[in-house]
């Protein structure tokens, strides 16, 4: 009996955590037909690069483009290894509410650098 009340009290409190635990890098609310961008700091030359592994399952949201613009260099130059931006275009496709999840990682490991997190509602 001890065992099982203790068991229980584990799992409340991990069920509790794990609702809570989510900071929303930014929230959006939409219209319909509505686009909007998310940018993302990245460095291509490190390895790591950004992609989305939460969020575009139910059809909410429609990923319309994605872009990297390299960071401007007062030279005009390009310069190797400087970094830049991420870029992605989305549309608002109908009614509802989604969490996008980004994860910053080298491509064929689990190790994660960052994670980001976006809720988006659409009207």
């Amino acid at each position: 009996m001890k065992h099982s009340v203790i068991s229980l009290m584990l799992i409340l409190g991990l069920t509790m955590l794990s609702c809570a635990g989510i900071q929303f890098d930014r929230e959006y609310e939409l219209n319909e037909g509505e686009e909007f961008v998310i940018n993302l700091k990245t460095n291509p030359a490190t390895g790591y690069t950004w992609s989305i592994t939460q969020g575009l399952a139910d059809s909410l949201i429609t990923l319309q483009a994605e872009e990297y613009v390299p960071r401007k260099n007062p030279s005009g130059k390009p310069r190797l290894g400087a970094g830049g931006t991420k870029k992605w275009h989305f549309r608002a496709e109908k009614p509802g509410k989604t969490t996008l999840k980004f994860v910053y990682k080298r491509p064929g490991t689990e190790e994660t650098r960052e994670t980001r997190y976006f809720q988006i509602r659409v009207k």
